[in-house]
Parts: C-alpha cells; structure tokens; sequence
C-alpha cells in the first residue's frame, strides 16, 4: 500500500489498484519523472531530492501544504496529473493494455488519451535517454530489458 492513510480519492484509487511490486515501480516511476521535469529548470530539481527523502506520501502531504505557494512546490492538480501520467505509461508501455483498458484501470472514463499518450510517449523517450547515458545501452537493449 502506497498511502497508508489515503486521505482522498486519488489515493484511495492508487492504493486499490498497485499491489506489490507495482506498487515500487510506480514510485520509482514518479520520481524519475520528477527528475525528468528538473531538466526544465536546475531549481527544480530539489523536488526530486525531496520525494526520495519523504517518499510518496509524506511527499503528497507536502504538495497539499504548500500547494501554489511562492516556494513553487508543483500544484496538486500538476502532481495528480504526474501521478495519472506514470499510471497510464505503466499501464500502456509497461503492462501493454489499450487506452480502453488504462482508463478503467485508472478510474477515469474521460481520460484525454491523446493528452496523455503525448506525455507517456515524452517520458519514454526521457527514460530511454536516462537508461542510455547511465548504463551506456542502445535502444534495441532497452526495448528489451524495460518492456515486455
């Protein structure tokens, strides 16, 4: 369980749906995808230092303190839209499941697929880039060692 106390529906809807080691490789999904957003800006990147320091729900518990402040944490609507986004590549890329599927999966019938397979698409092509500058493999190794 992600969220050991949900405190809204989105982590009730995260918590019933992962299971062990779902569940671990989504995290890792969402911090990854954290550090994706720090290239933007080198500021940034302390959000992905702070979500490996608190982990996920003491890190949401902080998004929902200072949600819009001037310290410029993401909104919560921006992290649920991270969070959605990992769901939907786990779903799609990882677990090969149609945008049908992925959006009962998710529990959200009106899924803006197109929205969402550009950011998946985006993330997959940052995690390749990641996997090749970090264990130096080309993408034919990649395909093969991330996806089924």
């Amino acid at each position: 369980m992600i969220f050991e106390s949900p405190e809204n529906l989105l982590e009730q809807k995260i918590n019933e749906t992962l299971q062990e080691p779902e569940e671990t490789l989504v995290s890792s999904l969402i911090e990854l995808s954290l550090l994706k957003d720090s290239k933007k800006s080198r500021d940034t990147l302390v959000f992905s230092e702070l979500y490996n320091l608190l982990g996920l729900e003491s890190f949401t518990e902080v998004i929902q303190l200072l949600s819009g402040k001037t310290i410029t944490f993401p909104t919560q609507e921006s992290f649920k839209e991270t969070i959605l986004m990992v769901l939907c590549y786990y779903y799609r890329y990882v677990c090969g499941k149609s945008w049908e599927e992925v959006k009962s999966l998710v529990m959200e019938p009106d899924l803006q697929t197109a929205k969402f397979g550009i950011r998946c698409k985006q993330f997959d092509t940052f995690l390749k880039e990641m996997t090749q500058k970090h264990l130096n493999i080309n993408s034919s190794t990649y395909d093969k060692v991330l996806k089924k």
